[in-house]
């Protein structure tokens, strides 16, 4: 993963520029744009991350240092910066202060406080910290960020931990620049149409007129036939 990053970093301008090549003059500074908020977000995601994992480290290595453990604070560094990805942090750093508190002959009212000191950091950083901190840098609502870490979990287990955040935080970005092409559109901004009220009855009057006209004319026309047929009668009875 370091070397992944590292090269992924190097190539990061090229790639940017081949991007924006390909997106058309016309929408090169919005494409540019969505490209930039994306990117904040992913930062945020990341300093987030880090902001957690040293609050964690400082929890951890207070705790052990409590309890006497050895190496109490290279072991909270440990833990917390490994902590990046989610639960292995808490795992890690459980394992080495239990074997080295066990190699000091710890008692088990000592072991069992530092399984204490790790359990009682993943709620916090999962309810606090997590939704809070980045929830913040990311304009999240912490709710959100909760539920979406609980879905995302569930479906995609320890990959979906640590994806969950940054692509809700890529889609409310999506959305929010939909939203405001949408408000800009023409179908947004056009005139409203006539009500359906007024529209029944226009042309229903319009029906009844053409109705009554064509009923009129029809009689009319059957009058002046009768009246032709009476009249050629009366000429034949005189001859």
């Amino acid at each position: 993963m370091p070397f992944f990053v590292y090269y992924l970093l190097l190539d990061m301008a090229n790639l940017r520029r081949f991007v924006e090549e390909h997106v058309p003059e016309r929408h090169r500074g919005v494409g540019v744009r969505l490209f930039d908020e994306m990117g904040d977000v992913v930062r945020g995601y990341v300093r987030g991350r880090f902001t957690i994992a040293l609050v964690l480290a400082a929890f951890y290595a207070v705790g052990l240092l409590i309890l006497g453990v050895p190496l109490w604070a290279a072991i909270g560094l440990i833990a917390g910066i490994i902590g990046i990805i989610p639960y292995l942090g808490v795992i890690s750093g459980m394992v080495l202060a239990l074997g080295f508190a066990a190699l000091d002959g710890a008692g088990l009212l000592q072991l069992l406080g530092v399984v204490g000191v790790f359990l009682i950091a993943q709620p916090i950083e999962d309810y606090v910290l997590t939704p809070r901190l980045i929830g913040n840098k990311l304009e999240l609502h912490p709710m959100l960020v909760f539920i979406a870490l609980i879905i995302a979990g569930s479906l995609f287990g320890l990959l979906g931990l640590v994806l969950a955040i940054p692509v809700l935080g890529v889609l409310k970005v999506l959305l929010r620049f939909f939203d405001e092409f949408y408000l800009r559109s023409d179908y947004y901004l056009a005139p409203a149409f006539a009500t359906p009220a007024t529209i029944p009855s226009e042309t229903g009057t319009t029906a009844v007129q053409s109705a009554a006209a064509a009923t009129v004319s029809d009689a009319a026309n059957e009058a002046d036939a009768r009246r032709a047929e009476v009249t050629r009668e009366q000429a034949a009875g005189s001859k």
